[in-house]
């Protein structure tokens, strides 16, 4: 529990410095004007996902009925061009317990490309680690947003997360989840 506050904290530290800047003199700034500078080559977003249907060996979970967890992702975007984006997002996901069970917090990583469609959809494709089940795989992604006039966008995003490792029953896991979130 103490590593994986530790990696948190971490991440956020990163985060507010990777959008720390100094203010330029004048005469700088008048040169970052005239520079073909885009200012839109960095981006994060910050939301919520929710495991939806689980698919594991032969049993199907329901969310609600069968197992509740959710995961806050937080990542930092980089556009080196229109056409592809490269993404680190880190996802620490919560399981209550019950009386029986102590609740759980597992660190997801999961860094990916994403590419841009048009019309505000964005397909993606991620790798997954998963710190404290063991598991690993990939996440495909279909994202679509919808930008706000003050800058930034919400965005709602389907994601079929596909995990191999050890889990009861099967040593693979499909799952239908949704995320939604704000991008800036």
């Amino acid at each position: 529990m103490k590593r994986t506050f530790y990696i948190l904290l971490s991440v956020v530290f990163m985060a507010t410095s990777a959008f720390a800047q100094e203010v330029p003199a004048p005469e700088e700034a008048e040169a970052i004007k005239h520079e073909k500078y885009d200012e839109n080559k960095l981006g994060a977003h910050i939301g919520a996902i929710q495991p939806i249907v689980i698919f594991s060996g032969s049993s199907t979970s329901v969310m609600g009925s069968d197992f509740y967890t959710i995961g806050f992702p937080m990542g930092i975007t980089v556009k080196p061009c229109d056409k592809l984006f490269f993404d680190m997002e880190f996802v620490p996901f919560f399981t209550p317990g019950d009386s029986v069970t102590a609740h759980k917090v597992d660190l997801l990583v999961h860094p990916g490309v994403l590419f841009p469609l048009g019309g505000g959809f964005t397909f993606g494709l991620r790798g997954a680690f998963e710190i404290g089940n063991g598991q690993v795989g990939f996440t495909p992604l279909l994202n679509k947003a919808f930008p706000l006039k003050g800058g930034g966008a919400f965005f709602t995003e389907l994601v079929l997360p596909m995990r191999f490792g050890p889990m009861p029953n099967s040593d693979f896991v499909n799952i239908i989840g949704l995320h939604v979130g704000y991008g800036f």
